[in-house]
């Protein structure tokens, strides 16, 4: 997973919620419809930009695969670029992954 990629379209999320509520601003809405329809967009964008955020975090400090964020958006790659890109886990830091989490869960479970 590309992480500019990731983070240039998290940015273009954003940009728009910007736009939303520029117009919201401006008053160049048509009807009440329109700004609540505007409000309830950006919200939506907004909440969508955090939760994606706290997953690139997650995958960049190895707490989650980067293959769940792979996205048509994020697999692109440049020759010679200075990218960071994001390896999808293999099987055994997967199956790792797994047995951790179930050691959590009994730990929880037996309390």
């Amino acid at each position: 997973m590309s992480l500019s990629w990731e983070l240039d379209a998290i940015a273009n999320a954003i940009d728009g919620a910007r736009m939303l509520l520029r117009e919201l601003e401006a008053d160049h809405l048509a009807d009440d419809w329109a700004e609540r329809r505007c409000v309830s967009s950006t919200e939506a964008v907004l909440a969508l930009v955090s939760t994606r955020l706290r997953n690139v975090r997650r995958a960049v400090s190895g707490a989650m695969d980067p293959e769940k964020l792979s996205a048509e958006h994020n697999r692109k790659s440049v020759e010679g670029d200075d990218d960071i890109y994001l390896e999808s886990w293999d099987a055994e830091r997967t199956r790792a992954e797994l047995r951790r989490v179930q050691r959590r869960l009994r730990r929880e479970h037996s309390k």
